[in-house]
């Protein structure tokens, strides 16, 4: 039989938070506070979460023929 594992999520610099992105399409544009972050497929679930500083962010998600998505979240120092 096998054994799985659980590892704990990695630790964040002191006073950043991360988010991550579970949306169709992967490739929708990330951009934080008017500032292109990478794709949404980046931030996935199974991937290392946006690392941002503590506090209110404005979030966009951009992708061709889709309806713009924005949103502000607030990021939580250590999560």
């Amino acid at each position: 039989p096998g054994s799985i594992a659980v590892m704990p999520p990695a630790p964040t610099p002191a006073g950043t938070g991360g988010i991550s992105f579970d949306v169709t399409p992967e490739d929708a544009e990330v951009w934080v506070d008017d500032a292109l972050t990478g794709r949404a497929g980046d931030f996935g679930p199974q991937q290392v979460p946006l690392t941002l500083p503590a506090g209110v962010h404005r979030v966009e998600l951009r992708a061709p023929g889709f309806v713009t998505t924005l949103f502000d979240v607030t990021v939580t120092p250590g999560y």
